[in-house]
């Protein structure tokens, strides 16, 4: 990726050897101000995913994520299920706390009691201690992490400090979500007493993090199936799964599936996410047909082909409500990771905001972010399209055009009034290229699809790869098309200039290559001469 990024520098005629130069570029990339071609990074990106990073943990940015006005949010939080659990839970142990057993447990008369005051899910379990029931060390253990509750000597009672957050229903819940990511012990539970902690609760810390960021940002809900199965190969990267018999193999794959859902029943509990019940989208198995077919790789063979079959049966699927998008946007940003918010490019420059959003914006997130910029400066796209105008680059312009198109409800109108436009009448056709047939496409209009195409390319990829391409013509096209391009008048004069320097002259200045002269046998004339042809 950074090869990627320099090449494209040093294409933009940035001295890659210069470091403020270098710095300068970059911060044009990353302020919005200059759009590198996304095929291009994508193939980087995909180059890069094939390879392991040498101690490095591979950390993407996320997609910006709308969230509601905070009074919403604060009652979404009083409902939490785990919030008025917790409440219940310290208000019981009162101003003195409550005795524990000599284990250190809380007791079985005062279990029973807590069963039906948190509604734990207990209520038929037989036991003869506390810690075999789920739903209640589960409560208690939170609110140890939580620090709401501490054991002194041998009573539980509650920590003084931490009655302003049990008073703040939002607050509270935002400590019990950071609690939850250490929650192992009581969220992968074994199933018999003294069986070894599952390799799910031993990379727990790892997993929670992982999954939570895989429904991060997504429009669809997530099958919990497709998550499992990222789970059980990170499980397999850890541990030496294959040295277990086949039975032990499938008895530890249900242990982690089992952790799994333990694992999103915790934070349903909590308010984090939600789950439903249904045919998972399509888009979560659109990459299994191929993988089905290969023998390598994570998600192959059979193993791609039956977690299809799965996927095509109704399974749960899980999705971060608002309160959880809101508290991991928070923690990513906390590790220094890019987690766009909606609204926040109301105040940024028109280009900044066209830019941004075609990079890193969905189609709906997108429609959303331009309006909300609208509003704060008055409602007209002149600004915009005036940035769009302003741009030097061929590539960011149609991005940037597509973008303001596709997100305004007069973008049809928009995009036809620009096309009888001098200027941007050109980009207007690149734009449009995908959807316009060879028929619908005038001969002027071709010499501008042509020029455009090539200058798109230039910037891209590079004046190398737009030589290559040309080579591939015969010499006659090949200089045709690069006199056409070079006198074009194309209005992107940077750009133009550079395929005058880079592209035009070196072809042009090429010797022609002497054409090799056959041996052709003579051919006989009407008067029964040889002669040569």
């Amino acid at each position: 990726m950074a090869k990627t990024v320099m090449m494209s520098a040093r294409d933009r005629g940035v001295d890659i050897g210069d470091p403020e130069a270098l710095a300068a570029f970059l911060s044009d990339v990353q302020e919005g101000r200059l759009v590198l071609d996304e095929d291009l990074l994508g193939r980087a990106l995909e180059r890069q995913l094939g390879r392991a990073a040498a101690g490095q943990e591979r950390k993407f940015a996320q997609l910006p994520v709308s969230l509601p006005d905070g009074e919403e949010l604060t009652a979404a939080a009083r409902r939490s299920k785990a919030v008025r659990q917790l409440r219940a839970f310290a208000d019981w142990l009162g101003p003195k706390g409550r005795a524990l057993t000599s284990a250190g447990n809380i007791r079985p008369a005062d279990a029973r009691e807590l069963i039906v005051l948190l509604g734990t899910g207990d209520e038929r379990l037989r036991f003869h201690s506390a810690a075999e029931l789920p739903g209640l060390e589960l409560i208690a253990n939170w609110a140890k992490k939580a620090r709401l509750v501490r054991k002194q000597g041998t009573r539980l009672v509650l920590v003084a400090k931490a009655r302003p957050v049990l008073a703040d229903a939002e607050a509270l819940w935002q400590r019990a979500f950071e609690a939850a990511f250490d929650l192992g012990d009581a969220v992968c539970r074994p199933i018999w007493a003294d069986e070894p902690a599952s390799p799910v609760r031993l990379l727990y810390d790892v997993i929670v993090p992982d999954v939570l960021a895989a429904i991060y940002s997504m429009d669809e809900p997530v099958p919990v199936a497709r998550l499992a199965e990222s789970v059980w190969e990170t499980v397999r990267a850890h541990f030496d799964v294959d040295s277990l018999s086949p039975l032990g193999q499938v008895g530890l794959r249900g242990r982690v599936d089992n952790d799994v859902e333990q694992i999103f029943d915790a934070f349903e509990a909590l308010g984090a996410v939600t789950s439903t019940r249904g045919l998972a989208s399509d888009v979560f198995s659109e990459d299994l047909d191929e993988a089905s077919r290969m023998a390598d790789g994570p998600f192959s063979g059979e193993r791609a082909a039956a977690l299809r079959e799965l996927l095509a049966k109704p399974g749960r699927q899980v999705s971060l409500t608002p309160l959880g998008t809101r508290a991991m946007r928070r923690r990513m940003l906390a590790e220094g990771r890019e987690a766009g918010l909606v609204g926040e490019l109301a105040d940024a420059s028109p280009a900044e905001l066209l830019g941004t959003v075609a990079e890193h914006y969905t189609p709906e997130t997108g429609v959303e972010e331009i309006a909300i910029w609208q509003a704060a400066h008055g409602g007209s796209l002149d600004p915009l399209v005036q940035a769009i105008r302003d741009c030097p680059f061929v590539s960011r312009r149609v991005a940037m055009l597509q973008t303001l198109v596709k997100a305004v409800p007069e973008g049809g109108g928009l995009l036809a009034r620009l096309s009888r436009d001098p200027e941007l009448g050109p980009v207007v056709l690149l734009a449009e290229k995908q959807d316009r047939k060879p028929g619908e496409v005038s001969p002027a209009e071709a010499a501008w699809l042509m020029a455009g195409s090539l200058l798109e390319f230039l910037e891209i990829g590079g004046p190398d790869a737009v030589r290559e391409q040309l080579e591939e013509l015969p010499r006659y096209q090949r200089e045709a098309a690069v006199c056409a391009v070079r006198d074009s008048g194309y209005p992107a004069r940077e750009t133009l200039e550079d395929f005058r320097v880079l592209v035009a002259e070196p072809i042009l200045s090429t010797p022609s290559r002497p054409r090799a002269v056959r041996n052709i046998p003579a051919q006989r004339s009407r008067r029964g001469k040889r002669r040569g042809r």
